[in-house]
């Protein structure tokens, strides 16, 4: 194809449509049927069809890669491709004519004997990502939209030509607005500038980039509530800024930003989905799916709410499962091991766990690394309250306090520790004692002349929790299982847990005092004539702690019983002592008379001397 006499210079930014506009304006035609002549159509140009743009190159003298390079090419169902970046529809003004006044000023100045054709479309002009020149600073304005389709506008040459005059005369309202981060940013990604942008955004297609710029910079002004939308031009042109801003700054900026967004929306418990704390930016994330390149974002977020969040390991953000456990809460933690919140808010505070910074913060967002928490779990899984531990021993609550006390049954939280409600303790402390007890056993049955290890204790007069140290530290010879006892009971001899005593406290004098019902059991009275001389004075007593039984109760010093017993002396006794026949004859003969008497029927006390002179 021969090539024309009368040809325009091809520059670098230009479009092909703004190009054979000005080719075909230079020859005295329109771009419609300079095209139709030259054998080719001016449409088949707008869309960048390669052979088209070849003839255009034969008959103007262009480089043909120039042409092809600023070309919108268009991809089916995927908008157009511009020097290798994507370009949706809807970010395509091709429809509209919008000029830098600055840059035709420029044009015309250039090449002032081609006044006009010398202004030429910028590919930027048609972007609607670019508010601004990048070059000068200044908003672009809309000389004029297509009333049916892109091919009115295309012509570019006789679209602005009627225009020229007013711009070069300033006689047009020129406002200033310097490039936004984001006009900077794609200005020098379509330019190839590869050293300033940004590496992570790169890798994204541009038109999708861009789309993500506006989200985040929306969710970071507005909250994850936002709807695009329904915001205008210019305050979507300035989230994309913010967004940009975000995004240009790499991985770690872009991590603080999801870090911001879910400590500003987690303010109360509830499902700690995706949507609730990202909203707009996790939809659109989750329905861009087939889209790789967004797995960097995708993943940055999951990595975050994993370290940030307590979800578990089958947890899905962007379906798929967020993995390993990171975090725990005091209310997940309660949950995996049956628990309330408010019982397990206080244990994690007793292992210093909660801190002042958690004073205020609901258990829900108190939360731990699970690093610390791990460890606890199992054992909080196993926990028994005392009752259930009491019960599982099978022991009195006197007999297990004791216990306590010495040390041989500790509880893995006490509720002196932390003002707990009750004591917890773990099963495999339990568990433990009672092998320890079973390593003990020494006889398959009991023999004759042993008893229960408590029994063993109260004859002995020791502690019953001081006997079951000795026991598990190996002190006794013979002990065998406890037929008809709990898992506890075992039996041993009383004359050998008598002679260790003796052995491990020489010279020590057994406990002075005795209860009611050893003094019962040493006199014959019943318990109401013991405490019937008590309450009259007649018998001195003392309220003190059991060293058996670790309960307080009334006591009588074993002199002061003796004292009273050689004073005084009941019919029964004195029967045994003096027979029965003599002592009727000196009853019947009103010589002795009972000393102490409480009602008829009740056993009565004779003085001693009194029948010492009968």
């Amino acid at each position: 194809m021969t090539m024309l006499s009368l040809t325009v210079p091809l520059h670098p930014d230009e479009t092909p449509t703004s190009f054979c506009s000005r080719l075909a304006f230079r020859n005295g035609c329109d771009a419609h049927g300079f095209c139709l002549d030259m054998g080719f159509k001016f449409l088949a140009v707008a869309t960048g069809e390669e052979k088209a743009l070849a003839e255009l190159a034969a008959v103007s003298g262009a480089d043909p890669h120039a042409l092809r390079r600023n070309s919108f090419t268009s991809r089916e169902g995927h908008g157009f491709q511009l020097r290798g970046q994507m370009v949706n529809v809807a970010s395509s003004l091709r429809t509209h004519v919008r000029v830098c006044p600055d840059c035709i000023s420029e044009d015309v100045a250039a090449q002032i004997d081609q006044r006009r054709s010398a202004p030429f479309q910028r590919i930027y002009w048609q972007l609607s990502w670019f508010r601004s020149c990048p070059v000068h600073g200044v908003a672009l304005l809309t000389l004029g939209r297509a009333k049916t389709n892109m091919i009115e506008c295309a012509d570019f040459a006789r679209a602005v030509a009627p225009h020229v005059g007013r711009i070069v005369a300033g006689d047009i309202d020129r406002v200033a607005r310097a490039p936004s981060s984001m006009e900077v940013y794609l200005y020098r990604r379509l330019n190839g500038e590869g050293d300033s942008t940004s590496p992570w955004l790169d890798s994204i297609p541009m038109h999708k980039a861009v789309r993500l710029c506006e989200i985040v910079g929306a969710v970071s002004r507005f909250g994850p509530k936002v709807a695009t939308r329904d915001l205008d031009d210019e305050v979507v042109a300035d989230v994309a800024s913010i967004g940009c801003d975000i995004m240009l700054s790499g991985e770690e900026l872009f991590r603080g930003f999801v870090r911001k967004t879910m400590a500003a929306n987690w303010k109360n418990s509830g499902e700690l989905g995706g949507k609730r704390f990202f909203g707009l930016l996790y939809d659109w994330l989750r329905a861009e799916k087939d889209e790789a390149s967004l797995n960097l974002a995708r993943d940055a977020i999951r990595e975050e709410v994993a370290e940030s969040l307590p979800v578990g390991e089958l947890h899905t953000f962007f379906d798929v499962p967020i993995g390993r456990r990171r975090c725990w809460s005091v209310t997940t933690v309660a949950t995996a091991c049956y628990m309330k919140s408010s019982r397990m808010r206080q244990y994690l505070s007793a292992r210093g766990l909660i801190t002042a910074e958690h004073e205020n913060l609901s258990n829900d967002r108190t939360t731990f690394p699970a690093e610390k928490v791990d460890p606890l779990i199992e054992q909080l899984r196993s926990m028994v309250p005392q009752n259930e531990a009491m019960a599982y021993l099978g022991m009195p609550r006197s007999r297990f306090l004791a216990l306590m006390r010495e040390g041989l049954v500790v509880p893995f939280f006490s509720r002196l520790e932390a003002g707990f409600f009750c004591n917890g303790f773990l099963q495999a402390d339990l568990d433990n004692f009672l092998k320890r007890l079973s390593m003990q056993v020494t006889m398959p049955a009991v023999e004759d002349g042993m008893v229960e290890i408590f029994d063993a204790a109260k004859r002995c007069r020791a502690p019953y929790a001081h006997v079951m140290r000795i026991l598990l530290e190996g002190g006794f010879s013979r002990v065998a299982p406890w037929p008809s006892g709990s898992k506890c009971s075992l039996a041993v001899d009383p004359n050998e847990v008598r002679r260790v005593l003796a052995r491990e406290a020489p010279g020590t004098e057994p406990w002075p005092y005795l209860t009611v019902e050893q003094i019962r059991e040493q006199t014959k009275w019943g318990n109401g004539i013991t405490w019937a001389l008590i309450s009259k004075g007649l018998l001195p007593h003392a309220v003190l702690t059991n060293p058996v039984t670790t309960r307080k109760c009334a006591v009588v010093h074993r002199d002061d019983l003796e004292s009273f017993c050689r004073t005084y002396v009941t019919f029964g006794q004195a029967a045994k002592e003096l027979g029965t026949t003599y002592l009727r004859q000196i009853l019947r003969g009103g010589v002795v008379k009972p000393a102490i008497k409480f009602g008829v029927g009740e056993v009565a006390f004779y003085l001693r001397a009194d029948f010492q002179r009968a």
